[in-house]
This record gives structure tokens, C-alpha cells and sequence, in this order.
């Protein structure tokens, strides 16, 4: 087991219903439409680890469905121009509208899986942090492996694989934290890790999710509050962006297309 990672008995049940439960609804979570400490939490190498999840055994990965991915946010795309343009841009962030391209991954097997991701495919990086969510990978690694795949992912240029990291940091911000300034400190990482996907230029999550994570945990924040979850974020970001020069990969483009904008303007139009 990786340093780090230790399984409290009482709580490793609802940690794996939890993992479970997050590797099936991930599929859907396009429809929605830690911070342990603040100032120097280290991130999960990129590189492939070698101690983690083996890559036997090779049986397709039928138990995960796929569904139809159909959300009320797609009346806002535009005209079919507009539309092809909005999901180019998505999906070269991790985030495919068609659930197309995802039946195709979930055909392979975890040994092609592994290849893939190592070329940089950061759709198979994003459907091998699924799989090792499942009771077998998580009973040895908890949530580390799967981190470390969307942490990968995230480096490769993928705003959903942070989405995902943030989901992971929310299971934890009630149900394991031992007090109120640990779950505040939980909260913290979410809102960081979130605005860190803002940095990337992709406004869907933060723009839909980050409201009604504060409401339903009542957490407001203060200035200070704000200003560190502002930090964290840009170190998240830097993290990622030094991994990125590293490996050769250049720059993130965090630009962003006109049809994206006006995308943007509808949603934030229609949360008001």
C-alpha cells in the first residue's frame, strides 16, 4: 500500500460505497450541471507508478454503463456551427458530450487502457481513475490511484479530471471530517480546485456546481478565505503547468472561442 494511504476500519466501508458510487454517476456528472494545507500541498506526480493498480487483469470493463449524456444546458450551443465548436473544445478538455466515444474506451480492456495513458490519452487516463475505483483497487489503494489518473489527466490538459478531484475532496468535507476547521479546511481545497478548472477557462462546473456546494454545506468565507483559496488555486495551476513544461508539452491554451463565450453568458444568465 503507498505511503499515505491508511484505511481506518470504520470508515473504509463508507469510503468504498463512496468510490463506488462516484466511478458510476461520473458518467452523468456533465448534467450538473484539501485544502489540507493552504500554502504547500504537494500534487501527485504525472508519471506513471509502476507500485500502483497492475495492468492484469484484462476483462472488458462491462459492469460500467454509459447513458445517453443529455443535458437541459445543450439548448445553449447554438447553431450546429457553434455547437461543433463548443464540444471540440470540451472534449479536448476531457469533457465529451457524446457518450460515443466513451462506449468505445469502455471496450477496452485495462491493459489497453494503461498504453494509451501513457501516450497521453487523457480519455483513457480519465476511464482508468474509474476503474480503480472499483472495490478491488480500492480496498488497496483508496482514492490514490484514481487521484493520481486524474491528476495526469488534469496535466494533459483535461479541466474535467480537476472537476472529478474536487467530487473526490466534497465525499470527504462531511462524512470524514473529524471537526469544523478540518471540514473547512476540506471545503477550502474544493472551492481551490474548482477555480483552478476557472483559471483554465472553463466556467460549466464553477458556474453550476460551486453555488450549491456552498449552500447545501453553509459555508461562507471570509476575505482572507477567498484570498487563500485564490493562492492555492494559481499554485494548483503552476503545479500543473511546470509538470506540463517538463514532460515537453508547451503551455496550457486556455483560450477560448466565441461560441464558448456566448455559451458561457447563457448559463451564467440563466443562474441568476
Amino acid at each position: 500500500m503507498p505511503s499515505g494511504v491508511i484505511m481506518q476500519p470504520k470508515n473504509s466501508f463508507k469510503l468504498l460505497v463512496v468510490a463506488l458510487t462516484i466511478a458510476m454517476v461520473s458518467y452523468v456528472a456533465f448534467t450538473g450541471l484539501k485544502q489540507s494545507k493552504l500554502s504547500s500541498q504537494a500534487i501527485p506526480s504525472a508519471n506513471h507508478n509502476s507500485d500502483l493498480p497492475p495492468n492484469p487483469p484484462l476483462e472488458k470493463i462491462s459492469p460500467l454503463s454509459v447513458p445517453k449524456i443529455a443535458t437541459q444546458f445543450e439548448t445553449f450551443f447554438g447553431d450546429p456551427a457553434d455547437a461543433a465548436e463548443i464540444t471540440k473544445w470540451y472534449a479536448e478538455r476531457g469533457k465529451f458530450i457524446s457518450a460515443e466515444g466513451e462506449s468505445e474506451y469502455i471496450s477496452y480492456n485495462q491493459e489497453t487502457l494503461e498504453k494509451l495513458a501513457e501516450s497521453g490519452d487523457i480519455r483513457a487516463m480519465q476511464m482508468l481513475a474509474k476503474i480503480y475505483m472499483d472495490r478491488e483497487h480500492f480496498e488497496r489503494y483508496g482514492f490514490d490511484a484514481a487521484k493520481k489518473q486524474y491528476w495526469n489527466a488534469a496535466v494533459h490538459g483535461s479541466t474535467e479530471a480537476l472537476i472529478a478531484l474536487a467530487t473526490l475532496e466534497k465525499t470527504t468535507v462531511y462524512d470524514l471530517a473529524t471537526d469544523e476547521a478540518d471540514k473547512k479546511s476540506k471545503a477550502l481545497e474544493v472551492l481551490a480546485l474548482y477555480k483552478a478548472v476557472e483559471l483554465r477557462g472553463d466556467l460549466w462546473s464553477p458556474e453550476n456546481q460551486v453555488p450549491t456546494f456552498k449552500e447545501m454545506n453553509r459555508i461562507t468565507l471570509s476575505e482572507a478565505e477567498l484570498a487563500a483559496v485564490d493562492q492555492r488555486a494559481r499554485q494548483i495551476y503552476s503545479h500543473l503547468q511546470q509538470q506540463r513544461s517538463e514532460m515537453g508539452l508547451g503551455d496550457f491554451d486556455d483560450s477560448m472561442p466565441e461560441s464558448v463565450k456566448k455559451f458561457f453568458e447563457k448559463i451564467k444568465n440563466h443562474n441568476k
